[in-house]
């Protein structure tokens, strides 16, 4: 059988349970899902897998692309992963916050690893990190930049400006902020106040599913600071403009060589469609 990790987010902090999620998790995810249909597999027949619990996995055996953000996130880590889970490693991104490599490597997954190389890594700093503890890794890229370039440009498309962090918002010419479109948010919420649950994660890759709808036929150009807003946007041929508040941070060097278009040329072509 094949399988796709879905987000089922299991952090609890001091305040109680963690009752927001972010839509690019479940974006990387609907790629996979994508990718199995153009094989002939369809959604149906394929194992879900929480990506936050590989290691307690007890269902029959699968064959499951991991892919995706991995972090010690609130004390949770899903390394390793359970016998019956046969990795396919595309699109692997392993976090450095949280003392999460050092304990991945403290678990012998390094090691473990070395069974399934080469390891497909999201962003070249996960790559280089892998290679330096002798495991056979490469540049692979996001599974979100294998989304269908769309087909059909919006008549009267908008402009998105999504989840821009504030001091980039506020330097955004008027020009723009009077036209653009502010409504669209990566930060998912829900409205209870105990662990999420199959039906929530559920809920969660639907609005996901519908935020890809609203840019593939609406977006004429999208404004962020989130690389999985930029990443399918770009996949799906929507002009993207990207501006992040650290330009080092590691796993932003996927987007070298993808993003098309200097900040001044994006401008021009901004207030030249407005």
């Amino acid at each position: 059988m094949f399988g796709r990790l879905y987000m089922q987010y299991m952090y609890k902090t001091e305040e109680g349970w963690k009752k927001e999620g972010n839509i690019g998790d479940c974006i990387q995810n609907i790629a996979v899902e994508n990718l199995y249909k153009k094989a002939g597999i369809s959604a149906d027949e394929l194992i879900l897998v929480n990506r936050d619990e590989l290691d307690k996995y007890c269902g029959e055996a699968v064959k499951l692309v991991i892919q995706g953000y991995f972090s010690r996130a609130y004390g949770v880590f899903s390394f390793p992963w359970a016998k019956n889970i046969h990795p396919v490693f595309l699109g692997f991104h392993l976090n450095s916050t949280n003392n999460s490599r050092r304990i991945f490597v403290k678990k012998g997954i390094c090691n473990r690893l070395k069974q399934y190389e080469p390891i497909g890594c999201r962003d070249r700093n996960t790559r280089d990190f892998l290679i330096s503890k002798g495991v056979d890794a490469y540049f692979s890229g996001c599974m979100t930049l294998t989304l269908d370039k769309r087909d059909v440009l919006p008549k009267n498309g908008r402009i998105f400006v999504v989840d821009l962090y504030s001091k980039a918002l506020k330097k955004l010419p008027k020009e723009i902020k009077d036209k653009a479109d502010f409504s669209i948010t990566h930060i998912y919420h829900w409205n209870k106040d105990k662990e999420i649950g199959y039906d929530e994660a559920m809920e969660f890759e639907n609005k996901a599913r519908e935020i890809l709808e609203i840019y593939k036929t609406q977006a004429s150009m999208v404004i962020t600071s989130r690389i999985h807003v930029a990443m399918p946007c770009i996949a799906m041929g929507i002009p993207v403009v990207f501006i992040a508040k650290n330009v080092n941070n590691e796993r932003y060097d996927i987007l070298q060589g993808i993003v098309q278009y200097t900040i001044t040329e994006m401008l021009n072509m901004l207030i030249g469609s407005l």
